[in-house]
């Protein structure tokens, strides 16, 4: 089944940011992101923290979340 085989490639490649190849790719990637985000200390770490959602995250919706969620105005 095609939807079988590219929900493994995803899974398979999910730490591997060069794979990234669509749109669904894109969002698992952001998703994981947005976890791992949650260990840093927001107080201490913005500046690492919005380098890291600028490298990263290419949707809209991600970034804004990822702003709301670990950016301090």
């Amino acid at each position: 089944n095609k939807n079988i085989d590219r929900i493994c490639f995803i899974i398979g490649n999910h730490h591997t940011p060069s794979k990234i190849d669509g749109l669904d790719f894109q969002i698992q990637w952001e998703a994981d992101l947005l976890e791992n985000l949650t260990v840093m200390d927001k107080e201490k770490e913005q500046e690492k923290i919005k380098k890291c959602i600028d490298e990263n995250f290419k949707t809209n919706t991600g970034k804004r979340i990822a702003y709301n969620r670990f950016i301090l105005d």
